[in-house]
């Protein structure tokens, strides 16, 4: 049985039209309705240099120190 506030897990049950009769210990079947709200995390991780040598178009080229802290970057730190 899930309850507010666990966690669950990828094709684990949350709603279900099943219920034991305490007694008999049967099942018993019934409609099931009801709502789900959730907060989902996805971590991942990516290596990137912290120094890249760039070549441009004209055949230049430069070297760039950057750090990136998702979409923000921070240019030339040394």
């Amino acid at each position: 049985m899930v309850r507010k506030g666990d966690v669950v897990k990828k094709g684990q049950i949350l709603i279900s039209g099943i219920i034991v009769d305490e007694n008999t210990e049967d099942n018993i079947l019934v409609h099931a309705e009801g709502e789900v709200l959730a907060k989902t995390r996805y971590f991942y991780r990516v290596d990137e240099p912290l120094m890249k040598v760039v070549e441009e178009e004209t055949g230049e080229k430069m070297e760039i120190h950057e750090i990136k802290f998702g979409k923000k970057r921070v240019f030339n730190f040394f």
